[in-house]
């Protein structure tokens, strides 16, 4: 589709190629962490404390920060989270 004007690899999609993100979609990218990752995290265990949490998703791979935000009180992973006396459980979807 690009023809032969410039360099490109296969994954380049020429309906969004040089168009900047948009806040929501550059936001959206960055929330990389999944329910997978969620049980993944918990292995066999029913309950961990936050801080053990975000101590297993950033060995998969994650960032801190980010571990930290998804699962704050406020976070997007939240829904799937259930806490009692400070250790979180998780929720089926």
């Amino acid at each position: 589709m690009f023809g032969t004007l410039f360099a490109h690899g296969p994954e380049t999609d020429p309906k969004t190629w040089g168009k900047e993100k948009t806040e929501d979609e550059s936001a959206a990218e960055r929330q990389k962490l999944t329910f997978a990752d969620l049980q993944t995290a918990f292995g066999t265990r029913h309950g961990r404390k936050r801080s053990e949490l975000v101590r297993a998703l950033k060995d998969l791979g994650h960032d801190e920060a980010t571990c930290y935000r998804a699962t704050g009180a406020d976070g997007y992973l939240r829904k799937y989270l259930i806490e009692a006396v400070g250790i979180l459980g998780l929720r089926k979807p």
